[in-house]
């Protein structure tokens, strides 16, 4: 438990503690602290809540949900005492100014003491913006209580270093069922894409939503994450960043398992930026079967530390270093499934949670309590819930609204460019139809007049083979007369030719009996003549 820590042991705690009225003074933001009552309130029936914010409180019965308004400047009239019953106990949640001046009236009007859960950083009064009166009354405040309960290591630490290490305090861990952890979420659920990564959690600027933005465009396209819960600007189901980051919405614990089998994660990612008290997203987280990386300050790195069912990265590291190591954390998620599953069988319940918290409240609690009497205090009831008491609220949902102006206005810019787009497409079209008919007209000109050379074409061939074949008729005929003028010439020159070979076998008879000197006389005159025929 550390130096500051007081031992108790069930003997010191009466058989009827759990019984007792408690009455948690609680402020009006709701998180992590409001799943801390309610899980107390679930097993201690009795207890009762005030809901405290500057000027107002609502007293609130949870076990008959009933919500009584009762402005702060009648709340210790004899009324409003009388109503409110005597608890034996306040238990209380914050050490802001509003909280403290209802515990300090309070308790000097019902006779009552309270013990103090710390659940963030805030009483330390770290913050440049306070005033050192502000911070000592902190200081003074939780050195008054009771008893001081811290949710983890982290908070104990800062407790002495804050106050000295003489003060005393009592661990009790935030308490997480995981009986339901297992169960299968509404089949309903159709995720855009795959999401290997999940941000478990109400997400805000405290808890590193513009961090995540950048890491998220850091990482590559194929690598997307889903916020399991809802983010400071978006309630509703839809991408904060398109094709990156997707928003899933409201969820219960129990439904975490289902939710993030079906985006397909494979770690939890937490980029807060303040360090954590407990942080019950990462104990959900891990029942869901999902090894985390956070930042190594505050809870969320000494639970991961202890445990194995994650990494850290140092809480100044740069958007593009946490990009990194999430691509290296998503290669070797399967290795750290023995340390999810040591955290897991690790986590106090919430049974016992309070029944350490009523062995605390033994040891603080007065031995006498009477319940509050409904039906009186709602007599006394403010006529209407001070605005100041929804201011978070307010304050979230005109952001919520803004942002849907937002959307609103950049969805009709891209509708506007679209329309623009499209009629740019249409007037391109019409020219594009407008140019094929013109086209069209053209090409059945072409073709006629295609045709029409082709007709011309065809017909002058057709003369030319017609006058080809009427010069071929003529030659025929011409050759025909030809070759019969030769076969008659042929003719007459064999007939020719038959009657001088007859003439010469006379004449060589004739000369045969001529005297040889005669005949030579006679070849030798013929020769000359002939040659001389030859010649003319």
């Amino acid at each position: 438990m550390g130096l500051g820590a007081v031992v108790l042991t069930a003997g010191e705690a009466t058989d009827s503690a759990a019984n007792r009225y408690v009455l948690h003074v609680v402020p009006a933001n709701g998180g992590g602290v409001d799943r801390y009552v309610r899980d107390i309130c679930a097993q201690r029936t009795r207890d009762c809540v005030l809901h405290v914010v500057a000027e107002q409180c609502v007293f609130e019965a949870v076990a008959t949900h009933r919500f009584i308004p009762i402005e702060l400047d009648r709340l210790l009239s004899a009324a409003v005492v009388q109503a409110l019953g005597r608890p034996s106990l306040l238990h209380v949640h914050s050490t802001l100014a509003p909280v403290r001046e209802v515990v300090a009236k309070l308790g000097a009007a019902l006779d009552v003491d309270y013990v103090l859960t710390l659940h963030d950083i805030d009483f330390a009064g770290a913050s440049a913006d306070l005033s050192a009166g502000e911070r000592e009354a902190r200081w003074i405040f939780v050195r008054n209580a009771g008893q001081r309960i811290v949710p983890g290591a982290f908070i104990a630490g800062m407790l002495s270093t804050t106050l000295g290490h003489e003060i005393t305090w009592q661990l009790v861990e935030n308490g997480v069922d995981t009986a339901n952890a297992g169960e299968e979420f509404a089949p309903e659920l159709n995720p855009p894409a795959q999401f290997q990564v999940a941000v478990v959690g109400a997400l805000g600027p405290h808890k590193g939503l513009n961090f995540l933005r950048d890491v998220a465009t850091s990482l590559p396209p194929e690598i997307r994450v889903v916020i399991v819960g809802y983010a400071d600007g978006q309630l509703s189901p839809g991408w904060l960043q398109e094709d990156r980051l997707w928003v899933h919405g409201v969820f219960e614990p129990s439904e975490l398992s289902g939710i993030v089998r079906r985006y397909g994660s494979r770690i939890a990612l937490f980029p807060n930026r303040q360090p954590e008290s407990y942080c019950y997203a990462l104990s959900d987280a891990w029942c869901a079967g999902l090894p985390a990386l956070g930042p190594a300050s505050g809870a969320i790195g000494d639970r991961i530390a202890q445990t194995g069912a994650g990494w850290t990265f140092a809480p100044n590291s740069s958007v593009e270093a946490v990009a990194t190591q999430i691509l290296d954390c998503l290669n070797h998620a399967d290795q750290r499934a023995p340390g999810v599953h040591y955290a897991v069988a690790n986590l106090v319940s919430r049974k016992a949670m309070v029944d350490q918290l009523n062995l605390l409240y033994a040891s603080a609690m007065k031995t006498l309590d009477t319940s509050p009497h409904l039906r009186v205090l709602e007599a006394t009831a403010a006529t209407h819930l001070n605005g100041q008491f929804f201011r978070a609220e307010l304050q979230k949902l005109s952001g919520d609204f803004a942002f849907a102006q937002t959307q609103t206005a950049n969805a009709n810019q891209a509708l506007q460019a679209l329309t623009r787009e499209y009629d740019g497409r249409g007037a391109w079209i019409a020219t594009l139809e407008k140019n094929f008919a013109e086209s069209q007209v053209e090409i059945l000109r072409i073709e006629a007049a295609r045709k029409n050379e082709h007709a011309q074409a065809e017909a002058a061939l057709q003369d030319e083979r017609a006058q080809a074949e009427a010069a071929r008729v003529t030659a025929h005929a011409a050759h025909e007369q030809y070759a019969a003028k030769l076969q008659r010439d042929i003719t007459d020159t064999l007939a020719i030719a038959h009657r001088q070979e007859h003439t010469i076998a006379l004449y060589e008879g004739v000369l045969s009996m001529v005297p040889p000197f005669v005949r030579r006389w006679m070849l030798r005159r013929a020769e000359r003549f002939t040659n001389a025929k030859v010649a003319r």
